[in-house]
């Protein structure tokens, strides 16, 4: 049986825009560094709560959510964030809004001599942070990543992003593909994020700065 999840918070997203293209002649680390920097993050926020609409196996539930200024969840009024399908994703949608300055950097990026490069861009090996893993790279945007383990490899591949008037971008339909230790797929998913158009929030102690809590709603499938 397929199993179909769906989350939805109901937050503030803004108008699709156009981003320049990152310089060729960019080093590995330069190319990660300004794909990370035209990610919409959270960062720096107050915390905020939104309502949370979660919909799972043909059942739904309508609760809140709070998240804290470091990333901290609390989820209320929603049996169903309970369910391992469900917590993984909220947990992982929460977990990606924020940027982990620390590990980046310890982290050191290299090209891969022996790649050509393809339509999702140049591989990049990084190593020195929590996690060994590659990423390909192109006009400022991660488009995949790639973390293998003595198990097995898991590949992220970003389809569509979703970009602000300032281009900075989010993740709008991505997959997510599993394999074990003999190459063999295991599992394959396809994730996409609708995100409604709205106003943008500003915080009072944060003057002049308006924030993107452009996560809107999460539905997967099976591919």
């Amino acid at each position: 049986m397929i199993r179909r999840a769906c989350c939805l918070l109901l937050l503030c997203a803004a108008p699709l825009a156009a981003a320049e293209p990152t310089s060729t002649e960019m080093t590995a680390a330069q190319m990660m560094a300004d794909a990370r920097d035209n990610r919409i993050v959270w960062n720096g926020i107050p915390g905020f709560t939104a309502e949370l609409v979660v919909s799972l196996d043909d059942k739904t539930e309508t609760g809140a959510i709070d998240v804290s200024a470091d990333g901290e969840m609390e989820i209320t009024g929603v049996s169903l964030a309970e369910d391992k399908t469900i917590g993984r994703a909220l947990n992982s949608l929460i977990a990606h809004r924020f940027r982990d300055e620390a590990n980046e950097a310890g982290e050191e990026a290299e090209f891969d001599p022996k790649d050509q490069g393809n339509a999702l861009g140049k591989l990049i090996e990084k190593s020195g942070g929590a996690m060994t893993n590659q990423s390909r790279v192109k006009d400022g945007v991660i488009h995949e990543v790639i973390r293998r383990s003595a198990t097995g490899s898991f590949t992220i591949t970003v389809v569509n992003v979703y970009r602000n008037p300032e281009g900075k971008y989010l993740p709008q339909v991505f997959t997510i593909s599993n394999w074990d230790a003999e190459g063999n797929l295991t599992a394959c998913a396809t994730v996409e994020q609708p995100l409604a158009a709205g106003r943008r929030l500003g915080f009072a102690s944060q003057p002049h700065r308006d924030s993107d809590l452009g996560s809107g709603r999460a539905e997967g499938s099976s591919c």
